[in-house]
């Protein structure tokens, strides 16, 4: 099996961090940070960012693909993807796999140019751009409407089930050593990577809207009832569930991270929890004033959190503030979704426009 890709890495090279999504970062990123740069040649930004050696790929709500040079945010290449993509890329190698509303993409890191197209000319898929695709042992799987694990070397269809899903910005498929987990509505489909075939069914309590992520025998969600669920993976049962509010549901858009035995979960309310993953107990909360729909990451014992209008950095031991800085442009009306990225001591956050955050000096 290619590993390259799969644990936690230097880089930044699929949604999360890491092909478990646990958003961990081995980068520390010294405060205070200060807007170094900032790239807005592009549309809004609702997907995630990854990165490859000094350049950092994104894509916009317009459907472009953008790839920067990392030190100075200038432009290296573009490429049109054809239709909208909400999602994030996956890289590995030299090589990104991205989709659109109609097909799935691999196109070479150094210029763009493009390596294979699925499904060009039979666009059945819908929705394959709204989520987060997975690249492992010469796969790559993209779980939309449809699951779909393509060849990665030549786009060729390996298999593909109609499985009616909902993607979200944060949604896709996920994996441990063993295993690809899909998020299906109300459930998470266990295939095994040796077989290519499903072997089990976890069932959650409502709708996914973000993950899910898995963190040693742990597997967690966000649903649309403002919860988020933790289910045990040697049992597949409800380890315990989290309600944020139960005077009104939103969809949870915040994906969880995971560090030690410790999750943090953000609700669209403001609040910034962590718990103790194997129980679910509260270890501290954080109330914020603006509304967090973006995926937490970690770097350094620190938990970054992105909002409507300003980043902040919170204490993973005791939930202590420690920094924020306010965006530069206008506010937005639309949920900030896009995944943060954290490497070579740089903090990017897409919003309006892509940011890019480091230690001055």
């Amino acid at each position: 099996m290619d590993k390259g890709n799969f644990h936690i890495s230097s880089g930044w090279h699929t949604s999360g961090g890491n092909n478990t999504r646990t958003g961990q970062s081995f980068s520390d990123i010294p405060f205070p940070l200060e807007i170094t740069w900032t790239f807005s040649e592009c549309s809004p930004i609702l997907g995630g960012i990854i990165t490859a050696e000094n350049t950092i790929f994104f894509t916009d709500n317009k459907g472009t693909l953008y790839a920067l040079d990392m030190e100075k945010g200038t432009l290296n290449w573009s490429y049109s993807l054809g239709g909208p993509s909400y999602g994030t890329p996956v890289l590995n190698d030299n090589k990104l796999y991205i989709g659109n509303s109609y097909t799935a993409l691999c196109l070479h890191t150094e210029n763009g140019k493009k390596i294979w197209e699925s499904n060009a000319n039979n666009p059945v898929h819908r929705e394959k751009s709204a989520n987060s695709p997975l690249f492992i042992d010469n796969y790559v799987v993209f779980c939309d409407d449809f699951f779909t694990i393509y060849n990665a070397e030549n786009g060729d269809v390996v298999m593909t089930k109609s499985i009616g899903s909902e993607p979200h910005a944060n949604t896709g498929p996920c994996a441990d050593d063993e295993n690809i987990y899909i998020p299906v509505l109300k459930k998470i489909e266990v295939m095994s990577l040796d077989r290519l075939k499903k072997i089990d069914t976890i069932m959650v309590s409502n709708k996914i809207t973000c993950g899910p992520l898995i963190h040693e025998n742990y597997i967690a969600v966000g649903l649309n009832d403002s919860s988020v669920e933790v289910l045990s993976l040697k049992n597949k049962f409800l380890s315990w569930n989290y309600i944020f509010s139960k005077r009104e549901y939103k969809l949870v858009l915040s994906r969880p991270a995971c560090i030690h035995d410790m999750i943090f979960a953000a609700d669209p309310f403001g609040m910034v929890y962590a718990f103790d993953i194997v129980t679910g107990h509260v270890l501290w909360e954080h109330h914020y004033f603006e509304r967090i729909d973006s995926p937490l990451v970690i770097s350094d014992n620190k938990v970054i959190v992105t909002g409507n209008e300003y980043v902040f950095a919170l204490s993973v031991k005791d939930g202590e503030f420690l920094w924020e800085k306010g965006f530069d442009s206008r506010r937005v009306t639309f949920p900030v979704t896009s995944s943060p990225a954290i490497v070579k001591g740089f903090l990017f956050v897409g919003r309006d426009k892509l940011y890019a955050f480091k230690k001055a000096g």
